[in-house]
């Protein structure tokens, strides 16, 4: 099967405190190949994140939310969770 893709990942915080944020950071994707119904994958939601310092340099940004797929394939989930854990370097 042939597939031609496209995913866009928009980024967008707001800094409710130093080191917490909300924010919206979820690909949109599409299937060209796939039929119009079929195309899209378009997650609505926000995440939470929280950065942590323990000290010495060391640090780690987490985040979590829902987001609801208000476009999406045939046989998608409605919802999808995101978790995420970054380790950040000095």
């Amino acid at each position: 099967k042939n597939f031609n893709t496209l995913l866009l990942q928009p980024m967008f915080f707001y800094t409710l405190a130093p080191g917490k944020s909300l924010a919206y950071n979820a690909p949109i994707t599409a299937d060209w190949e796939a039929s119009s119904d079929n195309r899209w994958t378009v997650p609505l939601g926000l995440s939470y994140n929280q950065t942590f310092d323990l000290g010495g340099g060391r640090g780690f940004d987490f985040l979590v939310g829902p987001y609801y797929n208000v476009e999406r394939p045939q046989g998608a989930p409605k919802w999808q969770i995101r978790f995420g854990l970054s380790w950040l370097f000095p």
